[in-house]
């Protein structure tokens, strides 16, 4: 079935009488005429705080972008987007403000100022989302990794977040710190397996030096 085979069949979902009367059915429609329209793969990382998310991503990516250490470290919403090494906005930041405001930086290595819980702002409560821009796959290919705040973190509404952040991607990476599953992490994932998406377990294990580009190495 091709794109405009399903716009037809959203179409005629919205025109239906009685999926008018539904605001879940409506609400589940546009979600998926939201997704239908994306034009980059978004992929979230998820698990307890220094379960190793950041280490994994900064892996994959094949930099050391993202702040790591064993104390709670993401404290908001980290959206990193690969783009065209011609593109404009590579190796900048966009720094979402709760109160609407934004700024840009050009600088990526202040980044953990405005991202981590041990930075001297008050992340959690203040910055509603960080969009950082670079190159990171040797391609053109668009595709967006999110780093979601630890789980067992100290903002009460992290929880909510990521949940909310799962929702709207195409596939999510579930982090396993190498102490094994937590009951916060089942609890998780029991109110996760029922979100229609591509769910990914990845247990971590101690980093020994920084990967090469795209490869991981793990302690043997």
């Amino acid at each position: 079935m091709d794109k405009n085979e399903i716009e037809k069949i959203i179409t005629q979902l919205r025109n239906n009488s009685t999926v008018k009367k539904s605001k879940q059915i409506l609400a589940d429609i546009k979600h998926i005429d939201s997704r239908l329209n994306e034009d980059v793969f978004k992929l979230a990382v998820v698990g307890e705080f220094s379960s190793g998310k950041s280490t994994f991503i900064n892996a994959i990516i094949g930099m050391d972008l993202l702040s790591h250490s064993t104390e709670e470290t993401t404290a908001t919403l980290t959206y990193i987007t690969n783009v065209n090494a011609k593109d404009d906005r590579i190796n900048t930041c966009k720094v979402n403000y709760r109160s609407g405001k934004s700024i840009i930086l050009k600088d990526l290595s202040c980044l953990s100022d405005y991202t981590t819980a041990q930075s001297g702002n008050n992340v959690a409560a203040e910055i509603s989302s960080v969009e950082i821009y670079v190159n990171f796959i040797n391609s053109d290919y668009p595709i967006m990794i999110i780093d979601t705040p630890g789980l067992n973190g100290v903002a009460d509404d992290h929880r909510e977040i990521t949940l909310e952040e799962i929702k709207k991607v195409h596939a999510c990476i579930y982090v396993l710190p190498l102490k094994g599953i937590s009951k916060t992490d089942i609890d998780f994932i029991y109110i996760i397996q029922h979100i229609k998406i591509k769910l990914y377990f990845y247990r971590t294990l101690k980093m020994l030096s920084m990967p090469m580009k795209g490869k991981l190495q793990r302690e043997k």
